[in-house]
């Protein structure tokens, strides 16, 4: 994805990709509770800078806002 980051409407976090390692556990997870998965949602960098969501500590640093 070209947006920069992304997310779910139910993460706390947002993140680079779709590849990070904790988006991917996340995913997992989810799919082991056998929970409906939520569609990524595409964000700009200015964007992540105001969701309510904290950047990924994997994948964005931590830092990234």
């Amino acid at each position: 994805m070209s947006a920069g980051y992304i997310t779910t409407g139910g993460s706390d976090r947002y993140h680079t990709g779709v590849d990070c390692p904790a988006f991917q556990r996340g995913v997992r997870g989810s799919e082991a509770q056998g929970n409906t998965l939520r569609p990524v949602i595409p964000l700009t960098p200015e964007q992540a800078g105001h969701v309510r969501q904290t950047p990924c500590p994997e994948c964005c640093g931590g830092s990234a806002r």
